[in-house]
This record gives C-alpha cells, structure tokens and sequence, in this order.
C-alpha cells in the first residue's frame, strides 16, 4: 500500500470519480488509496512463495485496485467491487491462525448442562 503520498501524487487525474456508490447510489466518490494486491498480501504470510500464490487468485487489472469513499455516506468501497474466487478464502484462511483451539464459551456452556439437556446449534457457514 502506498503510504505517505499525497493523494495528488497517487491520483493525478482528479480528486472525485463519478462512480456509483454501492451503497446509497451516490455518484461523488473520492479515491482514498491505490492497493497493491501482492503488498496487501504481505499482511497474511511472510513467505513470498504463499504471498505470489494467493496474488495470482485475485484477477485485477495490474494487480491493483483503489480503495474510495463515498462523499454522501462515507461508505468506503474497493474499486473495482470484485471479491475474490473462493480458492483464495482457503489459501488466506490456511495462512492465518483465525481459530482459537479453545475457546471459553464452549466449557462455559458445557458447565451449565446437565446431561439430560438437549442441544441445538443456530449458525451460519461451514463447520
């Protein structure tokens, strides 16, 4: 990520874009930070093998894309608004201790059971 440049410097061409918002619809967005993919990688692993391997699964053009913020709702938005395949959520997730191997509200609960209650779990994704 580009750091310490005046957003001038990083976006010579103006200071508001007319793209939409995806949020309200607003069509002021300003540019706030010019991402590059492999450096923002830099942030899941250290190994520059596993940082190329998960920068070549994002498909942006020149392997950047601007971070910009919408002038009527302050949403802050990547442009382009493009998630990645997800290949590239078990590459990253793999990398990153996300996890605990254990957590306390298992045991809290499990102490205020008795063994003839019945469980049921409400929750969303996989596992």
């Amino acid at each position: 990520m580009i750091m310490n440049q005046k957003k001038s410097d990083i976006f010579p061409e103006a200071t508001l874009s007319l793209l939409h918002c995806p949020a309200c619809g607003g069509t002021a967005t300003l540019p706030l930070e010019l991402v590059e993919v492999d450096e923002a990688h830099s942030f899941y692993t250290t190994c520059l093998k596993e940082r190329k391997a998960l920068s070549r699964l994002v498909s942006v053009v020149n392997g950047q894309y601007t971070m910009r913020k919408c002038e009527t709702c302050s949403l802050e938005f990547a442009d382009p608004l493009k998630a990645p395949p997800s290949g590239w959520y078990d590459a990253a997730y793999s990398l990153l201790p996300l996890y605990p191997a254990d957590r306390w509200e298992f045991s809290e609960a499990l102490s205020r059971c008795k063994k003839s209650d019945l469980l049921a779990e409400i929750g969303c994704g996989n596992g």
